[in-house]
């Protein structure tokens, strides 16, 4: 399987990873968070760790947690990603499930997007979080239609994209689902659909996802709704969904001349990967 590597990025790095943690530089702000991935010894101390760094996401349960601070951090502060005619912005934050509002390993899927959208494309962001791939396509002209089951999240990333200057996305609330439904019944048809399907979670009525069961109805969904020659790009970093699982399920739904699949990484200042998750791109012809 090919392995992709994340493009490096000014505001943003790895500066170290070991003993399941990472320290990460996001703009000015350095952050240590859990990466069970990371199963190898740190290159800096512990003590370099702590002395860097603002804070810490303790985990008590997966995914779930509390920082603890090493020194003082700002509510909120902004970040964004280069592109040739604009910026991908994001307003970040501390939350209690670790993440702080922007994954860096998307920047793969922000550069496809940005060269591979036009100003026809008509673009379908599901599972959408603060919309950074939302935004990639908005920048190229495109029409994006954001979804997301979180209206926090929706509302996290409408701020981002009203930051960064981009107006044409249609923003949201709905579960993905639901949403994929409605739009086959009104004959609606889509260039791209991207997807970042968590493991498990809840809609807004309540409504009940999981990976390992939800999954293949929302990919026989979205394949419907794709324009001639359109695409799917899904991420998939779900331990319930390992390569196992995911391929034989592709191959159920497509031919493999219809997919490819990759692994995902990132690295630290010394070129440690931190793998992320599955890449797969879905084009029907």
């Amino acid at each position: 399987m090919k392995k992709v590597i994340a493009p490096s990025w000014d505001s943003y790095e790895i500066i170290d990873s070991g003993e399941g943690k990472k320290l990460e530089r996001f703009g000015s702000i350095v952050l240590i968070r859990p990466d069970g991935g990371a199963k190898w010894k740190r290159t800096l101390s512990s003590q370099e760790w702590h002395d860097s760094s603002h804070g810490e996401f303790i985990e008590h349960k997966p995914g779930e947690g509390e920082w603890q601070f090493h020194r003082e951090i700002p509510e909120s502060w902004s970040l964004s990603y280069p592109l040739k005619n604009g910026n991908i912005s994001f307003l970040l934050k501390l939350t209690r499930f670790k993440h702080v509002g922007v994954f860096p390993e998307q920047t793969v899927n922000w550069n496809y997007l940005y060269k591979n959208c036009t100003k026809e494309s008509k673009v379908l962001n599901l599972f959408a979080h603060t919309g950074g791939a939302s935004q990639a396509a908005a920048l190229t002209g495109a029409e994006v239609t954001h979804v997301d089951s979180v209206y926090s999240m929706v509302g996290w990333a409408r701020t981002n994209g009203e930051a960064g200057g981009v107006q044409n996305i249609r923003w949201i609330c709905e579960d993905s689902m639901t949403f994929l439904e409605r739009e086959l019944k009104r004959g609606r048809s889509y260039d791209k659909i991207i997807m970042d399907p968590p493991t498990y979670g809840f809609s807004k009525k309540g409504k009940q996802w999981k990976i390992e069961r939800d999954l293949e109805p929302l990919l026989e969904r979205s394949a419907q709704l794709l324009s001639e020659e359109g695409e799917i790009i899904l991420n998939c970093y779900s331990q319930r969904m390992e390569k196992q699982r995911l391929i034989p399920l592709l191959n159920k739904l497509f031919t493999k001349e219809n997919y490819t699949i990759e692994e995902l990484y990132l690295q630290d200042r010394q070129e440690k990967e931190l793998f992320c998750g599955y890449l797969v791109r879905i084009i029907l012809s």
